[in-house]
């Protein structure tokens, strides 16, 4: 069924229901912010929340946040594009569940987690593509120190960004970093980097071109996934390492 303008427990504006679950239909980041601060803080209900963008245009002006809500949250991004306009786009919070399908982050920038900032579980599937995100430290793309599930996914051109003290320090994961479960599969790491200076005596630099691991007691799997011209200090496509 097709709505306008209903209200399901304090969920404003479902354009219709999906199975049980509620679908609204954000048609620019303005909206989107609305739709998910009401998640985050206002809907009761327990039912997944789907968040579908019908728009053209998504230019980020503040980032997403999920630590309160009731409910899982999955996109659908119908291959728009979120650009996030230099500031970090999304955090799930501990034991929140957040999926992402078919949609592009590009141009975000934070200390760790440009993109995305992961303490609960979060899933992305079906085509998303994460490039040109920036980190100073860890994660140019997405930092998780909770589940973290990547399947049919694009990392390009993401970019750990500091060489001074990155080799004692770990700095590094330009695609992902991770300090807790991980299961990568189906997925292409291209033309990432976790900057480094290779001239000796003062070599240093990032670790982990695409994926840095670190001190994690959580299962790792990386399977059947495609790693091309990715770069760093050390590991120059995957570091797993345990301190």
């Amino acid at each position: 069924n097709t709505f306008s303008n209903v209200t399901v427990n304090e969920l404003h504006n479902i354009s219709r229901i999906y199975i049980s679950s509620p679908v609204v239909s954000p048609t620019n980041y303005p909206e989107l912010v609305i739709v998910s601060k009401e998640i985050n803080n206002e809907y009761t209900g327990t039912d997944t929340v789907y968040i579908s963008l019908e728009g053209t245009e998504y230019i980020e002006t503040e980032p997403i946040l999920f630590e309160n809500n009731t409910c899982a949250v999955i996109f659908y991004g119908n291959y728009k594009t979120i650009d996030a306009n230099g500031q970090q786009f999304l955090t799930v919070g501990e034991g929140k569940k957040v999926t992402i399908n078919n949609m592009t982050i590009a141009n975000a920038k934070a200390d760790r987690g440009a993109a995305i900032i992961n303490y609960g579980t979060l899933n992305t599937q079906n085509k998303v593509i994460f490039d040109n995100n920036e980190a100073l430290y860890y994660g140019g793309a997405i930092y998780s120190t909770g589940n973290l599930s990547v399947t049919t996914t694009n990392f390009t051109n993401n970019k750990v960004s500091t060489i001074k003290y990155a080799t004692r320090n770990d700095y590094g994961g330009a695609a992902i970093c991770s300090l807790g479960k991980l299961t990568v599969s189906k997925s292409n790491f291209i033309e990432n980097v976790a900057e480094h200076n290779d001239v000796e005596p003062r070599g240093d630099g990032g670790c982990g071109g695409a994926i840095n691991v670190l001190n994690t007691t959580q299962a790792v799997s990386i399977t059947t996934s495609n790693f091309t011209r990715n770069s760093a200090r050390h590991g120059g496509a995957i570091l797993i390492n345990n301190n």
